[in-house]
C-alpha cells in the first residue's frame, strides 16, 4: 500500500465548498474524514490517505499525486 496522502485534484479555489475537479468535473463521490472538510484559506486542495479518507491540504505543499488518463481507443487527437 502507499504511504501519505495524495493530491486528488479535487479542490474549492474558485468557490468556497464547492469543490471540482481540475478538469472541472463535479465531485460525485465523497469520502470526508472525520472533521473534514477545512472550509477556510488556504486549506483549498484534497488528498486521500491511505485508508480511503479524503481531507484539505494546502495546494502550495508538495505531495504525491494521482493522474487520470483516457484510454487509447477513448484518445481524442
Amino acid at each position: 500500500m502507499w504511504v501519505g496522502g495524495y493530491w486528488l485534484g479535487l479542490n474549492d479555489i474558485d468557490a468556497p465548498n464547492t469543490f471540482v475537479y481540475t478538469n472541472g468535473d463535479a465531485d460525485n463521490y465523497q469520502a470526508w474524514a472525520p472533521g473534514q472538510p477545512l472550509s477556510f484559506d488556504p486549506y483549498n486542495c484534497v488528498q486521500i490517505r491511505a485508508d480511503g479518507k479524503w481531507l484539505t491540504g494546502r495546494c502550495d505543499q508538495v505531495s504525491n499525486f494521482f493522474c487520470q488518463m483516457k484510454r487509447k481507443e477513448d484518445a481524442v487527437f
